[in-house]
C-alpha cells in the first residue's frame, strides 16, 4: 500500500504562460524564474536569473544586451536592447 494521499499535476507550460501573459500575473512570472532554477538543479531565484542568459544566448540573443532583476520585467533594471528583442 502506498503512503501517497494526493498528487498535484501542474498545467502544461503552454497553458501557464497564457495565464501569465493574459492577466499580467507577476507572481507567476517570478515563479517561472524559480522553476528554471529547479530545472537546472539549483535552488534560488538568483540561480534562475543566472540561467536565463545562457538560454537566450543559445537562441542567438546577445546576453550582454540584457539586464534582469526579476521575472516580471517591471523593475527599472529589467532592460532588453531593441536588437535583443528583435533577435528573440
Amino acid at each position: 500500500m502506498s503512503d501517497r494521499v494526493a498528487l498535484l499535476e501542474s498545467l502544461p507550460f503552454s497553458e501557464t504562460i497564457k495565464v501569465i501573459l493574459k492577466v499580467s500575473l507577476n507572481q507567476g512570472a517570478d515563479t517561472l524564474v524559480f522553476l528554471l532554477a529547479i530545472h537546472e538543479g539549483k535552488r534560488t531565484f538568483d540561480d534562475g536569473l543566472a540561467a536565463i542568459k545562457p538560454f537566450l544566448a543559445e537562441l542567438g540573443v546577445d546576453p550582454s544586451a540584457i539586464s534582469l532583476a526579476d521575472g516580471r520585467g517591471n523593475e527599472r533594471s529589467d532592460l532588453f536592447s531593441p536588437r535583443s528583442v528583435a533577435a528573440l
